[in-house]
């Protein structure tokens, strides 16, 4: 009864709240707690009239309603901290303010410490500021993210207020809606949900409101914790700094005096037997050791943390860069700053350079610690020690000698021992150092290149300039004059001279490299042409012609890129290089490349370039090619050079004007290239389209020539309103992709060369071997007749040049045209988000993935559906065509039979076929344990109703692994003999007698009774059965047969022929020949030519085959 009438009161306050009014019904809201949603959960778990469905829906709704009224009570309390943040606000910001200030007394107390303190103290002292400063690093960044939440202003604050705002309008209107139909506690469990959302959205809007009302005094606030914050960082870096250099200071005096002791020592035992000099001799050198390497300590000490300081500094600087640009947006302003700060970043190859030198110091630091510890390790005892040396120096000594002797002994071992131990302690200290130096600097590098990445994202959507303002000439002159400053000319000259002083053993081998290249040019133009002549005959062509001649070629031009490229490798060495050297080093080292490129392209379409004369290219297209690359070199490579110099952040805003219009007249130049070249009415279009006029590209001419216009139109535009970083990467990308095509498609024509060259001498080599057999044919149709007719002929096709052509072209094709789209997906993907579509679009699937050994289950992305369509139709293509390109390449030079090469590419292609099945499906998530419920399945279906499918596969692999039987072997199977000529996934096929081809199962093969006559012996033999009459010389018979078997050129001489008297006949004498043949070839016709060189040899000996006789013998009934 007590708990009926709290239960009746809750439900009757619940369906009260339709008529409340909106204050009331608020106020009820508020007075909700968890133990009331619970006594409504169990009410309506424990009502046995409510369906199962029913009662899970009011619980589900009872534990959101509560886990809203958890988040509301959690917002009240940050309300709750909030107002006693925004009350004390003014007297805190001003407790900090004052707490920044100088430090006198604090520094006086701590450089008394450091005079009273012994080393240990001081280093524990380190130890707790590093603390600290880690700490108050971590609270600095902390402070940041909340200053830059601040500082984003109130827009974001009443975006959120009003789509709360907009939240709550629903649930008041849908709040008046009951279901009078609806089951109770349903309606109750509805209500109470809505409720508490509403409290929840209301608690969200007043501490918004909250904020938004005090968000100066926030800010204020925050700038405040921020400034002291860093005060305490520079107090905490300063006190540190001066603990290292005093602990530093305490360790070097050391380390001196106890050299300095070590030397005195030294000294004074000159006059003592030569093993005790050489103690103190090896203690003077640890001491020295000491001293040294409490310098390097001391130094990399500093290093560190300059490091750890500049990566501080920088992490900051990116953070404050990206608020501002966030707060700001994009603006001149912000690209200048932007600039800056790119100019002012370290250059990332001295720490890239530093890194490999820093893990070679690592090793030897280590190396030397494990020596010194394996030298305490060996000193074992001291006492001991000091007798094994003293033992042979005190015999024949007074006692007192001997003693004192020892005591020397000992005073220096043990000061070895300390030395040693000191040694130990401080090499581990230093690996410490530098392994963390190594980290920071990687941190930096990190940090850096990141900052940079986003630098150059940002300025590229900035304009550094307005419409023609490259076209002010007194900016231009300003620029010019700049750009080539004889000052930073000569600088750089310097510096590049330095630079190969500081690394001689680069500087002599780009020296080698450029006088080897020299050295080359003097016989490349009597070369080439001898090289194209080879590859007019057929013995004397080879792919390694071609290579020669690329390689020649490359030195025919490679002088002056050469030349820019060595320069620009040395200047970029230079840790010290000026901003204008860096900027000219990487200029130098990318137009070499791109002019090695245009130069190589340029000489392979010369009439006796490598393009006509080994490639076969169309000699029109390559003249119309080569015509215009000869006026655009000279034009495009300089404009190319000022673009490249006049791009770096270092130089001023006139300088830029310079490149603006470099890159207009350079678009502008390659515009007229690409017109006169594939207009309609260009020759390198005419003739492209009379050679292939049903391509694609041919007839799609007039959609993709007007789009190459408009992206060189649309870079040079770019460059003319002031957008200068937009125009160069846009000019950069397009460079790197049409180059990009450009090796691309050389390397396909390379490789169809290599297959030309291949199927060339194979069909050559065929055609010599079939003129080869019939000769052989010729000579032996002089010596004897075959009956051809009934000869058996096995069906093993030969190597079919079209096909196999064909396959090669259609692979090499498909993968240009894969890995055209993969790179130019590649190139252009950082640049435009929207290529980044098929990453963003998730689909309703969950995929599994292995990430660092770690099983993850994540959204299932077009992404992954495209590289596993992608990887499907790869492996499809290369399981149909790559065996017949190892055909022509690899397997016709093997010493293998034809059945060998048919099962090496039947079972490459399983495996390529398995291999890109399990990497597709793996590609879009599916793992082992996704699929194992699937393979048990379809084991148990294979079980019932495909067993005999999946067995005859099993057994064609185990045919062709084990290769009971190959392609060409003669096999007999119960009644059927014949000649295997195919051996497939289910079936064989055997050619018989009548030229039938018969499919056998494979299972047969493995399961049954199989006679293979050409296994691992081709040897057979041949039985002839001859009956001679009663009377005759069965011994002469017998070697009459012998003679002819020994005339037939085909029966072997070992083992021997063999005639045998098998037994008397009712008519005849029974003969038997056995005779071995070497093949199955001529079996047939061997066995005709026998009968008959016997049937003559008989003969004319005058030996009767007799008739088969009879005595019949007629009774009559009648007869007695």
């Amino acid at each position: 009864m007590n708990r009926l009438i709290p239960t009746l009161l809750l439900i009757t306050i619940s369906l009260s709240c339709f008529a409340q009014t909106e204050q009331e019904q608020i106020d009820s809201e508020r007075l909700l707690a968890t133990e009331q949603l619970e006594l409504i959960k169990s009410e309506a778990l424990q009502d046995e009239s409510l369906e199962k469905t029913t009662q899970q829906r009011v619980v589900e709704l009872i534990d959101q309603a509560e886990k809203w009224l958890r988040q509301t009570n959690k917002l009240e309390g940050e309300i709750s901290q909030l107002s006693r943040t925004i009350e004390e606000a003014p007297a805190e910001i001003k407790k900090l303010r004052n707490s920044i200030g100088p430090y006198d007394t604090e520094d006086e107390n701590l450089l008394s410490f450091i005079k009273q303190s012994e080393l240990v103290e001081i280093e524990q002292r380190i130890s707790q500021q590093s603390l600290t400063l880690n700490q108050a690093r971590e609270q600095h960044k902390e402070q940041l993210a909340t200053l830059s939440d601040l500082l984003v202003g109130s827009q974001q604050i009443n975006n959120e207020i009003s789509e709360h705002s907009e939240i709550l309008n629903k649930i008041n209107a849908e709040s008046g809606n009951y279901d009078e139909g609806e089951n109770k506690h349903l309606n109750q469990a509805r209500q109470l949900l809505l409720n508490s959302r509403k409290q929840l959205h209301e608690t969200q809007i007043e501490l918004l409101k909250l904020r938004l009302a005090n968000q100066n005094l926030l800010t204020n606030l925050a700038q405040a914790k921020r400034d002291a914050t860093t005060a305490q960082i520079g107090k905490l870096q300063s006190s540190l700094q001066k603990l290292n250099q005093a602990a530093s200071a305490i360790r070097e005096e050391q380390a001196k005096q106890a050299r300095q002791q070590a030397e005195q020592i030294k000294q004074q035992l000159k006059s003592l037997p030569e093993p005790i000099k050489n103690i103190a001799q090896k203690n003077a050198q640890n001491r020295a050791e000491l001293e040294e390497l409490v310098y390097w300590e001391k130094r990399v000490s500093q290093k560190l943390q300059a490091t750890q300081l500049q990566l501080e500094q920088i992490s900051d600087d990116f953070e404050h860069s990206k608020q501002r640009v966030d707060v700001v947006g994009a603006s001149q302003a912000i690209g200048k700053m932007l600039s800056r700060r790119r100019q002012a970043l370290p250059s990332l190859q001295s720490y890239s350079r530093s890194s490999a030198e820093r893990k070679q110091e690592i090793n030897i630091a280590t190396d030397r610690q494990i020596a010194i510890e394996e030298q305490l390790l060996a000193q074992g005892n001291l006492t001991e020690h000091v007798e094994q040396v003293t033992q042979p120096l005190t015999q024949g000594v007074p006692e007192e000698n001997a003693d004192k002797l020892r005591k020397q002994v000992f005073s220096l071992l043990g000061a070895r021992r300390e030395a040693l131990n000191e040694l130990q302690k401080i090499y581990g200290r230093y690996i410490t150092q530098l392994t963390s130096l190594d980290q920071a600097e990687r941190q930096l590098l990190e940090v850096s290149e990141s900052y940079v990445d986003y630098i150059d994202d940002q300025l590229i959507w900035i304009s550094s300039g307005d419409l023609f303002d490259f076209l002010d000439f007194n900016q231009l002159k300003t620029g010019l004059a700049r750009l080539m400053s004889p000052q930073e000319w000569l600088q750089a000259g310097s510096e590049i001279t330095q630079a190969a002083k500081q690394r001689p053993g680069l500087s002599m081998s780009l020296l080698a490299l450029l006088m080897l290249i020299i050295w080359k040019q003097r016989n490349v133009t009597l070369q080439l042409p001898l090289l194209a002549k080879s590859t007019r005959k057929i013995r004397t062509d080879s792919i390694r012609l071609t290579l020669w001649a690329l390689l020649l070629t490359l030195a025919k031009i490679g002088i002056l890129p050469g030349i820019m490229i060595s320069l620009g490798i040395l200047l970029k060495t230079l840790p010290t290089a000026s901003p204008f050297s860096l900027v000219l080093a990487t200029s130098l080292v990318n137009v070499g490349i791109t002019l090695t490129a245009a130069l190589l392209l340029y000489q392979l379409c010369l009439p006796d370039g490598i393009g006509t004369r080994h490639l076969r290219w169309n000699r029109q297209i390559c003249t119309a090619l080569a015509k215009e690359l000869r006026w655009l070199i000279p034009v495009a490579i300089p404009l190319r050079f000022i673009v490249t110099l006049s791009e770096g952040d270092y130089l001023s805003v006139d300088t830029q004007y310079i490149g603006r219009l470099a890159i207009i007249v350079m678009m502008v130049t390659t515009l007229v290239f690409v017109h006169r070249l594939l207009n309609k009415e260009g020759l390198l279009f005419q003739t492209w389209q009379r050679i292939s006029p049903n391509a694609i590209l041919v007839q799609l001419q007039f959609l993709w020539f007007p789009v190459l216009l408009l992206i060189g139109l649309g870079i040079a535009i770019a460059g003319s309103i002031g957008y200068l970083n937009l125009s160069v990467r846009l000019l950069k990308l397009v460079e790197l992709t049409f180059w990009f095509f450009v090796g691309l498609f050389i390397l396909k024509e390379l490789l169809l060369r290599y297959l030309f060259i291949a199927e060339r001498r194979l069909r050559y080599e065929s055609a010599l071997h079939r003129r080869e057999e019939l000769r052989q044919q010729r000579e032996q149709e002089q010596h004897q007749l075959e009956d051809e007719s009934t000869v058996i002929t096995a069906e093993i096709p030969e190597i079919n040049f079209d096909t196999l052509s064909e396959q090669a072209k259609r692979l090499v094709r498909f993968g240009y045209l894969f890995g055209s789209v993969v790179g130019t997906w590649l190139i252009w993907s950082d640049f435009l988000p929207a290529l980044d579509f098929l990453t963003t679009i998730q689909l309703p699937f969950t995929a599994t993935q292995v990430v660092d050994g770690i099983v993850t289950e994540g959204s299932l992305t077009l992404n992954d559906i495209f590289i596993g369509i992608i990887i499907l139709v790869f492996t499809i293509l290369a399981a149909k065509n790559l065996p017949g390109i190892l055909e022509i390449t690899l397997l016709q030079r093997l010493p293998l039979e034809t059945g060998a090469r048919y099962a090496l590419t039947t079972l490459l292609q399983y495996l390529i076929a398995g291999i890109g099945i399990i990497t597709a499906f793996s590609t879009i998530g599916f793992q082992w344990s996704s699929i194992q419920w699937l393979v048990a399945a379809l084991g148990v279906g294979l079980g019932f109703g495909l067993q005999e499918i999946v067995a005859n596969f099993i057994s064609g692999i185990i045919l062709l692994f084990e290769r009971p039987i190959r392609v060409g072997d003669v096999v007999t199977l119960d009644d059927t003999t014949g000649v295997v000529s195919r051996i497939r996934i289910r079936a064989t096929t055997i050619t018989n007698y009548d030229k039938q081809e018969m499919l056998i199962p494979n299972k047969e093969f493995i399961t049954g009774r199989v006679i293979n006559w050409t296994l691992s012996d081709k040897v057979n033999r041949i039985i002839i059965t001859v009956g001679i009459a009663y009377g005759s010389d069965v011994k002469q018979a017998m070697n009459l047969m012998i003679e002819a078997a020994e005339e037939n050129e085909n029966v072997l001489t070992e083992p021997k022929p063999v005639a045998t008297f098998e037994a008397f006949g009712d008519s005849a004498l029974n003969l038997l020949l056995r005779v071995y043949l070497g093949s199955m070839d001529n079996r047939l016709a061997t066995i005709t030519a026998l009968h008959e060189s016997i049937n003559q040899k008989f003969n004319q000996a005058e030996i009767s085959i007799p008739f088969p006789q009879r005595d019949i013998h007629i009774h009559h009934p009648t007869d007695n």
